[in-house]
């Protein structure tokens, strides 16, 4: 992934920006407002988690009831 002598801060960093840029790219994120607030409620929960730190489809609908709020009318 990255470099060997990354500090923890960093890979954290790397794993946000690549989970954001993913979610982006999914078509089914088009149906919130406030993607990026919606992405970030999906970090938190993916970053507490033992799985990989990557967004997947897959992520949004296993945390569906938590961003429905977001949902465009």
């Amino acid at each position: 992934m990255g470099q060997k002598n990354e500090s923890p801060a960093e890979e954290n960093t790397y794993q946000w920006n690549n989970f954001v840029r993913d979610f982006f790219k999914d078509p089914a994120t088009k149906q919130f407002n406030q993607q990026l607030k919606v992405a970030s409620l999906l970090w938190e929960k993916v970053h507490m988690a033992s799985d990989d730190k990557v967004y997947c489809h897959n992520t949004l609908r296993r945390y569906s009831k938590e961003v429905r709020a977001y949902k465009k009318s």
